[in-house]
């Protein structure tokens, strides 16, 4: 039988191969964390869809931003201009109480 054994460059080789699996792994960790971008109403469908089915998500204003997080999918962000009004958005515009 062929009795494996360790040099150098196997040992190197099997470092870089470790290497780029732990970065590849990081890589998509990070990428699956990033919220996915949308447009506002979008959003907001998406914010309709939830309360109807009695999901609770939480919105985050920011300066620009409008982040949904919903619980167990996907955030979604959306810009926002400096004149946003998230009551007059969700109350008047789309019906959300």
């Amino acid at each position: 039988m062929f009795k494996f054994r360790w040099t150098r460059g196997s040992i190197v080789l099997g470092v870089a191969v470790a290497l780029a699996v732990l970065l590849l792994v990081i890589g998509i960790t990070q990428h699956i964390n990033q919220p996915r971008q949308v447009d506002l109403s979008t959003l907001l469908s998406d914010v309709k869809s939830d309360i109807a089915h009695h999901r609770l998500d939480t919105l985050t204003v920011d300066s620009s931003t409008l982040t949904l997080d919903r619980r167990g999918a996907q955030s979604e962000q959306t810009s926002i201009g400096a004149g946003f009004s998230l009551g007059d958005t969700l109350k008047r515009d789309n019906g959300i109480a």
